[in-house]
């Protein structure tokens, strides 16, 4: 009977042993568990965050745009309010002032295409107008700089 006593508590301990071994795996997996909990409630708070954003974001662009169709708008408004007595005197305008009806047209919202067919100039000397004038403009802000 002692061989079978001595069995008996080997078994018993080796139960013993398993349950222990099971407890502390089930108390790591339980942290676990609590870590990945605390985690996905971390994400799904960042996750809130960011749609709150997009939307922000997204209604602030709706408004950029519908200032933008509203200036749009205007310019083409004041471009047909342009009469053809308005567009016949800028061309006959003398040759001295014509950088004065590029910037004009331009300043009034024509494009480099408009303003060339407008007053039957190439494409390149208006785009040239252009640039001189805004290389006159930049030198005038850096002369300025230099005076000061």
């Amino acid at each position: 009977m002692t061989l079978a006593w001595t069995l008996q508590i080997l078994l018993d301990l080796l139960f013993v042993a398993a349950i222990l071994w099971l407890a502390r795996r089930t108390a790591s997996l339980s942290h676990l568990s609590r870590t990945l909990r605390e985690t996905l409630e971390n994400f799904q708070k960042m996750l809130q965050e960011a749609n709150l954003w997009g939307e922000r974001i997204s209604l602030h662009l709706h408004n950029e745009q519908v200032k933008s169709e509203k200036t749009l708008e205007e310019l083409n408004a004041a471009h047909k309010s342009l009469t053809e007595e308005e567009r016949k005197l800028l061309v006959s305008l003398p040759e001295s002032e014509k950088s004065q009806k590029v910037l004009l047209l331009h300043n009034q919202g024509l494009s480099v295409e408009e303003i060339s067919k407008g007053l039957s100039l190439p494409r390149g000397e208006v785009e040239l107008v252009l640039s001189l004038v805004t290389f006159l403009q930049n030198r005038g802000r850096s002369d300025s700089l230099k005076e000061t």
